[in-house]
């Protein structure tokens, strides 16, 4: 399971209005939960929010867990952008998963 901890800031000096987060999760990862106000669309495997309007100085802090199911690199990519296009950033997270855990139970009923 992995849990990312998210931040959106208004670092300037004019208010950022209609503001979404959006989070696009890892290959083969499978969306677990997230913060309140999100909307998860598994077809494109993105998650959002709607944060709407951050004044300067103002940020916004949410949270994604996500169960990834592939050994080795993966890449969760986020972006913040306003309606109007105008404002907008994009980070990216690696988490290296060295080993996926595996357990099988066969049963056998002898005659």
């Amino acid at each position: 399971m992995a849990t990312y901890f998210v931040r959106v800031r208004n670092p300037g000096t004019a208010p950022a209005q209609d503001v979404t987060v959006s989070a696009i999760l890892p290959d083969g990862a499978e969306f677990t939960s997230a913060s309140d106000g999100q909307a998860f669309d598994p077809a494109r495997r993105i998650v959002s929010w709607h944060v709407g309007t951050l004044n300067p100085g103002d940020d916004n802090y949410m949270e994604l867990k996500c169960m990834l199911k592939s050994a080795g690199k993966n890449t969760l990519t986020m972006s913040a952008a306003n309606a109007a296009g105008d404002l907008s950033d994009k980070k990216t997270a690696e988490t290296n998963v060295v080993a996926i855990a595996d357990l099988k139970l066969d049963v056998s009923d002898p005659a």
